[in-house]
Protein backbone atom coordinates (compact mmCIF):
# COMPACT_ATOMS: atom_id res chain seq x y z
CA UNK A 1 0.00 0.00 0.00
CA UNK A 2 2.73 2.33 0.64
CA UNK A 3 4.89 1.53 -2.00
CA UNK A 4 1.75 2.48 -4.62
CA UNK A 5 0.61 5.50 -2.85
CA UNK A 6 4.71 6.96 -3.24
CA UNK A 7 4.38 5.66 -7.05
CA UNK A 8 1.03 7.91 -7.15
CA UNK A 9 2.48 10.41 -5.70
CA UNK A 10 5.68 10.77 -8.76
CA UNK A 11 3.37 10.12 -10.86
CA UNK A 12 0.87 13.01 -9.83
CA UNK A 13 3.87 15.10 -9.47
CA UNK A 14 5.48 14.22 -12.70
CA UNK A 15 1.89 14.95 -14.55
CA UNK A 16 1.81 18.57 -13.01
CA UNK A 17 5.31 19.47 -13.79
CA UNK A 18 4.81 18.82 -17.43
CA UNK A 19 1.47 20.70 -17.44
CA UNK A 20 3.24 23.67 -15.99
CA UNK A 21 5.97 24.32 -19.11
CA UNK A 22 6.55 28.12 -19.83
CA UNK A 23 5.70 28.29 -23.39
CA UNK A 24 1.62 28.57 -23.31
CA UNK A 25 -0.13 28.36 -26.87
CA UNK A 26 -3.79 30.24 -26.19
CA UNK A 27 -6.13 29.39 -28.06
CA UNK A 28 -6.99 31.46 -31.58
CA UNK A 29 -9.92 31.85 -34.02
CA UNK A 30 -9.84 30.38 -37.19
CA UNK A 31 -8.64 33.05 -39.26
CA UNK A 32 -5.05 32.91 -37.20
CA UNK A 33 -2.96 30.35 -38.87
CA UNK A 34 -0.83 27.94 -36.57
CA UNK A 35 2.66 29.37 -37.33
CA UNK A 36 1.03 32.20 -36.21
CA UNK A 37 0.18 31.45 -32.50
CA UNK A 38 3.34 29.62 -32.64
CA UNK A 39 5.17 32.68 -33.50
CA UNK A 40 2.95 34.20 -30.92
CA UNK A 41 3.96 31.45 -28.52
CA UNK A 42 7.83 31.90 -29.01
CA UNK A 43 7.47 35.87 -28.24
CA UNK A 44 5.72 35.23 -25.14
CA UNK A 45 7.74 32.64 -24.05
CA UNK A 46 11.17 34.78 -24.64
CA UNK A 47 9.51 38.59 -22.41
CA UNK A 48 11.16 36.66 -19.42
CA UNK A 49 13.97 36.05 -20.55
CA UNK A 50 17.42 37.84 -19.95
CA UNK A 51 19.44 39.45 -22.26
CA UNK A 52 22.03 37.16 -22.41
CA UNK A 53 19.55 34.54 -22.57
CA UNK A 54 18.15 35.90 -25.75
CA UNK A 55 21.47 37.17 -27.52
CA UNK A 56 23.84 34.19 -26.28
CA UNK A 57 26.63 35.65 -29.50
CA UNK A 58 26.19 39.03 -28.89
CA UNK A 59 26.24 38.86 -25.23
CA UNK A 60 29.43 37.14 -25.92
CA UNK A 61 30.87 38.77 -28.32
CA UNK A 62 30.99 41.87 -25.68
CA UNK A 63 32.42 40.12 -23.24
CA UNK A 64 35.40 39.34 -25.19
CA UNK A 65 35.82 42.93 -26.64
CA UNK A 66 35.81 44.24 -23.60
CA UNK A 67 38.22 41.04 -21.72
CA UNK A 68 40.71 41.68 -24.67
CA UNK A 69 40.17 45.44 -24.35
CA UNK A 70 41.46 45.42 -20.28
CA UNK A 71 44.24 42.76 -20.71
CA UNK A 72 45.58 45.07 -23.72
CA UNK A 73 45.17 48.43 -21.37
CA UNK A 74 47.00 46.40 -18.31
CA UNK A 75 49.71 45.12 -20.86
CA UNK A 76 50.78 48.44 -21.83
CA UNK A 77 50.45 50.15 -18.56
CA UNK A 78 51.96 47.86 -16.28
CA UNK A 79 54.74 45.91 -18.47
CA UNK A 80 55.39 48.88 -20.83
CA UNK A 81 55.45 51.21 -18.10
CA UNK A 82 53.14 53.45 -20.08
CA UNK A 83 51.73 56.92 -18.87
CA UNK A 84 47.65 57.04 -19.83
CA UNK A 85 48.16 59.65 -22.44
CA UNK A 86 50.74 57.20 -24.43
CA UNK A 87 48.41 54.81 -24.81
CA UNK A 88 47.88 52.97 -28.05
Amino acid sequence: MIATTAFSRRLITKQYQLCRSPILVKRTSSNTTSTDAVKEAAIKADIGKSFTERNPFLFQLGVATAKTSAADLMVQVVVEKKKIDELD
